[in-house]
């Protein structure tokens, strides 16, 4: 979700436009137009979730929620190997590569060890 600031928004449309490879008059319409919804939408949902200003701290603290739930002892939520809860939150963040905030969510919580064994996983799993 983004609710910083609109060149924020418009950033994140443009690596999913450029990425997407969408045709020129798409692209365009992606960007400008998805970016100013997504400013919009994501305004009235941090309203409606009770989300702080920076929802970027409220993340950051789910994000360490789950690495805690985890513990010292285990490499994943599932113990030596993934299950069904660690690829669903490794999938939520991998969406979020290329983007600012994934480097902001690297930087500002402890979730990333667990994110490197997740990507080793998924390349070598015969290497769990």
């Amino acid at each position: 979700m983004c609710t910083g600031p609109p060149a924020e928004a418009l950033a994140s449309f443009d690596y999913i436009v450029r990425e997407g490879k969408f045709g020129s008059f798409e692209g365009f319409f992606a960007k400008y137009v998805g970016a100013t919804a997504m400013f919009l939408i994501s305004k009235r949902l941090k309203n409606k979730y009770n989300l702080q200003d920076d929802v970027r701290q409220d993340l950051y603290k789910a994000v360490d929620n789950w690495v805690a739930a985890i513990g010292k002892k285990r490499k994943f939520m599932g113990g030596e190997q993934p299950n069904l809860a660690d690829l669903a939150v490794f999938g939520v963040l991998r969406v979020m590569e290329g983007l600012q905030a994934f480097e902001d969510l690297m930087k500002n919580t402890k979730v990333k060890c667990w994110y490197q064994r997740m990507e080793t996983a998924r390349l070598h799993p015969q290497d769990l």
